[in-house]
């Protein structure tokens, strides 16, 4: 049997996981592809490999996807999400010096906005996060601003790879990040940080990461996509069952993926948190979402929710937003690969009319 090799660019984080099961558990060689993951530090660097062709797609913040293709990058790129890889998948860690200045019950968002507000009336707040067009920006938008999708006062963003990001405010450079797992929890770990909340406590369920494809290859290789397509679905409902999430975060812990310990990764895996340095555990088990159609679905009314929150800061109208997330998210890619296959699809808006086109 002869396979179709495909490049796929990712950032060491768990919501990589089905991308690996895919890989690791022979769901993509069942469909006659032999996946090549490359590990990159950055989405700066997940975006210009894929902008120019070094990969066909990528592990990929849905916000970026949306920024490249309408032209916020240094190299033009049309790019589709044609697959969710999860739901979710972030945590907010604060420096233990400003932890005990925040009123907070860990999850309880409503209480803590109304402190971190209290605060930025004092001083400015500067946050971590691993990107600009990032679901984490929009999270903390959304979160501190009442939804109403305008770029937030006194909050002072800075950017650094996720794994770096705790070593960042270790060095007092920012008071508090939000991050994908498992780099919140790492922090927690080495005494640096103390954990506020998930994002699941803000919205609990934020399409974090897609399957970003220059629509050029896409166009070019539909039925190899339309097959990664299946393994990736086959993957998430494996990395979905919490009977195999300490095999996932072995699997995860290798020095080709994270690299760091199985035990870590597996808190967010299995939404239970070490959140500070006592070992106290809060549960919230929706931390990460991997599996099955209700997730992996490229919902074009989630892709309007990016774009409401996210253009104001964008510097774009909605109108020109919306127009781009009708031809990023491709719920019709993802229906065509998985039609023969019995998946139920979910019920969703993806209406083109809602987008103005």
């Amino acid at each position: 049997m002869s396979f179709t090799r495909v490049d796929i660019g990712f950032v060491p984080l768990t919501d990589a996981a089905t991308l690996i099961v895919a890989h690791e558990m022979g769901f993509a060689a069942e469909e006659g592809l032999e996946l090549a993951l490359h590990k990159e530090v950055s989405w700066s660097n997940i975006r210009d490999k894929v902008s120019m062709g070094i990969y066909p797609m990528a592990h990929m913040l849905s916000p970026l996807a949306l920024a490249m293709s309408l032209g916020l990058s240094p190299v033009p790129a049309h790019i589709i999400a044609p697959f969710v890889l999860n739901h979710n998948g972030n945590t907010m860690v604060t420096s233990r010096a400003l932890f005990a200045r925040l009123q907070n019950d860990f999850g309880d968002a409503a209480t803590l906005k109304e402190s971190v507000r209290h605060m930025l009336k004092e001083r400015p707040l500067r946050i971590g996060i691993p990107y600009p067009q990032s679901m984490h920006r929009e999270l903390i938008n959304f979160w501190l601003s009442d939804g109403i999708g305008e770029p937030l006062q006194n909050v002072e963003f800075s950017v650094a790879p996720p794994s770096m990001l705790g070593r960042v405010m270790g060095a007092g450079e920012i008071d508090a990040f939000m991050v994908g797992e498992p780099w919140g929890s790492l922090a927690v770990e080495r005494g640096d940080a103390q954990m506020l909340l998930c994002g699941a406590s803000i919205w609990n369920a934020a399409p974090e990461k897609v399957l970003g494809v220059h629509s050029e290859w896409a166009e070019k290789n539909a039925d190899t996509l339309h097959r990664l397509i299946r393994s990736l679905f086959r993957a998430s409902l494996w990395a979905g069952e919490r009977a195999n999430a300490s095999s996932l975060a072995e699997l995860l812990a290798k020095p080709d993926y994270i690299g760091i310990s199985a035990e870590i990764i597996e808190r967010a895996l299995i939404g239970e948190l070490i959140v500070d340095q006592k070992g106290q555990t809060r549960i919230n088990a929706d931390v990460v979402k991997l599996s099955g159609a209700s997730v992996t679905y490229p919902s074009r009314s989630g892709a309007l929710w990016i774009c409401d929150q996210a253009a104001p800061g964008w510097g774009v109208s909605r109108f020109e937003a919306h127009k781009a997330a009708a031809k990023v998210f491709r719920p019709d890619i993802y229906r065509a690969a998985l039609e023969s296959s019995g998946v139920e699809f979910p019920e969703t808006s993806d209406s083109l009319e809602i987008f103005g086109v």
